[in-house]
């Protein structure tokens, strides 16, 4: 808000600090709301609003789910399957 900056400009903002930063349908759905109120308008299309909840990543070794992030599934494969983490 302190910026007034459009929401599609924050959230790059945001992706160029952290490459990961993946806000949920429900937040974002906030934000565009409050752009919308303070702004007068939506930076985004609801086509390209994330739906749903994000994809879990899974352990090819044991089915597991690990997280949504690549850092998440790396540390899942060194503490429960070493052996194939060295590999």
């Amino acid at each position: 808000l302190r910026e007034r900056w459009p929401l599609n400009k924050a959230l790059d903002f945001v992706r160029s600090r952290r490459k990961q930063a993946r806000p949920n349908a429900g937040f974002m759905r906030q934000l565009s709301d409050l752009e919308e109120k303070t702004l007068g308008s939506r930076s985004i299309s609801s086509s390209d609003m994330p739906k749903g909840k994000p994809k879990m990543l899974t352990c090819s070794i044991c089915g597991q789910s690990v997280g949504l992030s690549e850092a998440s599934l790396a540390t899942h494969m060194k503490s429960k399957h070493p052996e194939s983490a060295e590999a």
